[in-house]
């Protein structure tokens, strides 16, 4: 986005941290067009004849050379408040000026606004002081303070107005009285109608009390001053898209995509907000068409790739990552993650380990918390628990995942009692955290100790009745080492409610069928998981269930594919071998 150098737009900008009433959109704004003829000379904000007679004396001098000192030695508050004193004591416009600036930067809009009204009261024929004051008073939500500047603001030239016009929806505070939003809004772009930036602002405005229809209006209106303009139309879909179901939204961004065939920024928004209502396949298509056209557009290529990474396409996913990264993404760090996470996925652990441990930035704890994991996976005992030591923990989620990963990292040793230990300690230091419990409860299970895990289950569903995780094994774990198979899909069917998509659940749920003899349903189930997530474990219940249907050839087709991908996991070698294959 590249902002123009307007001075009224940089001032709002400064005005930052601001949100708009209610949850509705914010638009995604641009710096605005310059109308064409409108080549008016920069408002410095004063004429000589506004500068006052002041000495200047030793005292006045000294008082300066503070502010600017200050300033220079990083004291920003200091000198903000140094300018504004001096602002006080001479009533110069070009010292209100600076005093004004300081305080923007440092976030004090108390100080800039009483800067600001001494510019005024000093240059009062100066445009570009009162729309500052403006802008400060609206952010204070002194909205009746107002109204007095806004006829000479609407003098200011077209092109100021237009970019205040695209920043005016950050000023209101989201305490302010909406009647009084309407008004002023009203009055600031009153006799503006063919301005395009203006009927923007009264369409935000409109949208941020929930007036939809209102909003779209005046946004038609200005895409009738200019076609398919950019913002207009962004804003316009966004406000669709709200709608349910939210196709308007797409079926107009399609529109735009057809009659503006090189902005590719109609294609990506339509990408993203098919991704967000959960239509990742028409998401994808998007992206790729895109990808088409213009191999190297790097929001494509991640698009792809996490779309790719959800379903579990992981040499897709991988090669857009890389791609994006070399192509020079911006967010780098988050892609090596990526990177890194995929190659743990296909057994690719040196590789794994590589990607993680260039992460930096805010991605380097996560990375951090990966590596002792996969470095036990591949049995380097002593490197991983050096590598967990490496892990910061300060806070006390941080110590709580510390100890889980650690649970973990002795479940990869194949030393699950250790890990039980862990955990174990984890909870009398921590009572109240649900995730060691769980943790615990999983590793109880590969230590054959049910009443142990069970108990753990069943303290994590008394402190948080709806945790789906805990629903989820408990059912499993009832459905595969009890006969209490009524109980389980008691459980299982509440976690399904909840959560009707997740592989893991519906996983368990045809596990349950398949004990409960019900093997039609189980095939369908498991099947169904396993499209969603082909897990070596969802794998080896599908093969089973397969192979007692009479599908043998089927099942070893299963089993096969998921041994390629990871040929010493434990339950799928136990169950070829059970099956005896």
């Amino acid at each position: 986005m590249l902002l123009r150098s307007s001075t009224l737009l940089l001032f709002s900008v400064l005005l930052g941290g601001c949100v708009t009433q209610q949850s509705q959109p914010i638009p995604v704004v641009a710096a605005a067009e310059q109308p064409e003829g409108d080549a008016a000379p920069r408002d410095e904000g004063w004429r000589s004849e506004d500068l006052p007679n002041v000495d200047l004396s030793a005292d006045l001098m000294f008082r300066i050379l503070a502010g600017d000192i200050a300033a220079q030695r990083e004291q920003p508050g200091l000198a903000a408040k140094s300018w504004l004193d001096l602002a006080r004591r001479t009533h110069d416009p070009r010292i209100a000026r600076r005093a004004l600036e300081l305080s923007l930067n440092i976030g004090q809009p108390q100080l800039a606004q009483e800067a600001a009204q001494i510019w005024v009261e000093t240059a009062p024929q100066s445009l570009l002081a009162k729309q500052i004051l403006i802008s400060l008073l609206i952010r204070a939500n002194r909205l009746k303070e107002v109204e007095p500047y806004i006829p000479a603001f609407l003098k200011a030239p077209q092109r100021e107005l237009a970019a205040f016009y695209l920043q005016l929806h950050l000023l209101w505070t989201p305490k302010a009285d909406p009647v009084q939003v309407a008004r002023l809004t009203g009055l600031l772009t009153a006799g503006q109608d063919k301005m395009p930036e203006a009927r923007f602002a009264r369409a935000v405005m409109h949208a941020g009390q929930a007036q939809d229809a209102a909003a779209i209006a005046e946004l038609d209106a200005a895409l009738k001053l200019r076609p398919w303009w950019e913002q207009a139309v962004l804003y316009k879909a966004q406000l669709l898209a709200q709608r349910t179901p939210p196709d308007a939204a797409f079926d107009y961004l399609r529109e735009a995509i057809s009659k503006n065939p090189m902005q590719q920024v109609y294609s990506l928004t339509l990408a993203r907000m098919l991704n967000e209502a959960s239509r990742p396949a028409e998401a994808r298509a998007v992206y790729e068409a895109i990808l088409a056209q213009h191999p190297e557009q790097v929001e494509a290529q991640v698009g792809v790739g996490l779309l790719a990474l959800q379903s579990r396409d992981f040499d897709v996913a991988y090669q857009m990552f890389f791609s994006a990264l070399n192509h020079g993404a911006g967010n780098g760090n988050l892609l090596r993650y990526y990177l890194g996470q995929i190659d743990e996925e296909r057994h690719r652990p040196s590789e794994a380990l590589a990607w993680y441990r260039q992460v930096e930035g805010d991605e380097n704890r996560a990375a951090l918390e990966r590596i002792p994991r996969v470095l036990a996976r591949m049995g380097e005992r002593d490197a991983a628990i050096k590598a967990l030591a490496d892990v910061p923990a300060v806070t006390e989620a941080e110590k709580i995942q510390k100890i889980q990963i650690e649970g973990q990292v002795w479940r990869e040793l194949k030393e699950p009692l250790h890990g039980y230990e862990v955990l174990t300690k984890g909870i009398a230091q921590f009572p109240d955290a649900v995730d060691l419990y769980y943790d615990r409860s999983l590793i109880a299970d590969l230590l054959h100790k049910q009443a142990e895990g069970e108990a753990d289950l069943r303290h994590v569903l008394q402190m948080q009745p709806d945790n789906v995780m805990a629903l989820n094994a408990l059912g499993y774990v009832l459905a595969n080492r009890t006969d209490r198979l009524a109980e389980a899909e008691t459980l299982l069917t509440q976690a399904l409610a909840a959560e009707p998509d997740n592989a893991v659940i519906i996983d368990s749920m045809g596990w349950l069928r398949f004990h409960q003899g019900r093997l039609k349903e189980a095939v369908d189930l498991l099947g169904k998981a396993y499209g969603k997530m082909p897990d070596p474990e969802i794998a080896a219940h599908y093969a089973e269930a397969l192979w007692k249907s009479g599908e043998q050839a089927k099942a070893r087709s299963v089993l096969d594919a998921a041994l390629k991908l990871d040929p010493t996991h434990d339950v799928l070698l136990e169950t070829r071998k059970r099956l005896g294959l």
